[in-house]
């Protein structure tokens, strides 16, 4: 899971699905066209580690922002010095009134933290929220001491929560369904994007769906990937570290990092389409 991929994309998710008017003729074209994206260097970092002794002093990685009421709420995922070595990763979130800040650390900080339920006893990350009526559902992928990932969901009435985990945890507990790349409703349905971590290399793999009529499920998972790694010597033949996918104007819309096999880990950005999920 890298940090700074998805620093870049939240921000140009929010620019782009957030706050800014698309012609109309992205709805049945691709989004991405030379010149569309405009570079925004700052303010830079956005948010930074926490002091020393807080929980997330020694590493914050990126997962969803959403905007409610006016106010963009960043979820991320950090640990801090004294978990470094087993990566005790908690969900913290920030606000602002403007997708390029300043960002305020809530003072609730960690808003959800691992349990010793056998299937989150390591760690909770890669938040990823949605809100139906008064309800906001947050869907988050956590692991056991055997690194053995789930998918799990917390819900509120308020995005700073509380946040209250669901009694049905964990709603998708399958090899295929580690990192969350997006939640979204499309036709009706809902459509949980994960990655499998691991499947090509370490840390990447390909991406799957799962599918369901309500947040909470039962979900259907569809055994076969919907997007995989590029062909042999291509820039993304080491598939995928992170994914996200989202919905405007009835086009599915997915950011991707990806690398090179056996590479020092160094991603570039991608970008896929899809008119039927």
């Amino acid at each position: 899971m890298r940090a700074t991929l998805l620093i870049l994309v939240i921000v140009l998710s929010l620019f782009l699905f957030g706050c800014a008017e698309v012609p109309v003729r992205y709805a049945i074209t691709p989004l991405l066209q030379p010149g569309n994206f405009v570079h925004i260097p700052g303010p830079n970092p956005a948010i930074t580690a926490g002091e020393d002794g807080a929980w997330d002093d020694r590493a914050l990685e990126s997962a969803d922002c959403f905007k409610d009421n006016g106010t963009y709420y960043w979820y991320y995922h950090a640990f801090n010095q004294q978990s470094l070595r087993e990566c005790y990763y908690q969900i913290g979130v920030a606000t602002a009134t403007n997708p390029l800040g300043p960002w305020t650390r809530y003072s609730g900080n960690p808003i959800l933290q691992k349990s010793e339920n056998s299937w989150e006893e390591r760690w909770v990350a890669c938040p990823m929220v949605i809100k139906e009526g008064d309800t906001y559902f947050m869907f988050y992928s956590s692991s056991d001491t055997d690194w053995h990932h789930s998918i799990c969901l917390a819900i509120a009435k308020h995005p700073l929560g509380p946040w209250k985990k669901y009694s049905g945890n964990p709603i998708i507990d399958h090899e295929h369904f580690g990192y969350i790349g997006g939640v979204v409703k499309y036709n009706g349905k809902y459509l949980l994007y994960a990655t499998y971590p691991d499947e090509i290399q370490g840390d990447y793999g390909r991406m799957y769906v799962a599918t369901a009529d309500v947040p909470q499920g039962p979900w259907k998972l569809n055994p076969d990937p919907v997007f995989g790694e590029g062909p042999k010597g291509s820039w993304d033949e080491g598939a995928f570290s992170e994914f996200e996918v989202l919905n405007y104007n009835g086009i599915l819309h997915a950011f991707y990092g990806a690398c090179k096999i056996d590479s020092d880990r160094t991603e570039s950005i991608g970008y896929a389409y899809s008119t039927d999920g």
